[in-house]
């Protein structure tokens, strides 16, 4: 049994199931009607002076690098004083921790920069419940 001859015998036990049908076979022709004209329109759009649009599109690009070139500098200069801060602030904050909280983030510091094994959590509590 194919399917248009199962929906045929069973429409008329599903009425939602006719009305949704009906709904989107006439969703589906008008985007067909649409995308067809849409078709049509582009194909009948000039191309002539193409080629004019692209020179301008060209050196318009090169404004638009001058000014991103000077932004990345304005970034890059920000970044760089921003870590020198924050590293003035990491030391002052690593002063304040105590004895314990020193050890937990040396150990962290020393298996990242090692690229040791992943630290997992279950691991730092069962060293604590042995302390």
């Amino acid at each position: 049994m194919t399917y248009e001859e199962l929906y045929t015998q069973e429409s008329h036990k599903l009425p939602d199931m006719v009305k949704y049908h009906e709904q989107t076979v006439s969703n589906y022709k008008q985007d067909q009607d649409i995308e067809k004209e849409i078709r049509e329109r582009a194909a009948s759009l000039p191309t002539k002076g193409a080629d004019e649009d692209d020179e301008q599109g060209a050196l318009a690009g090169c404004v638009v690098d001058n000014v991103q070139t000077a932004m990345d500098k304005v970034v890059n200069v920000h970044s760089a004083a921003t870590k020198q801060d924050k590293q003035s602030t990491i030391k002052e904050d690593y002063e304040q921790l105590n004895v314990d909280q020193k050890r937990i983030v040396d150990r962290v510091v020393n298996a990242v920069s090692e690229n040791e094994k992943p630290i997992r959590l279950g691991k730092v509590e069962q060293e604590k419940a042995e302390l």
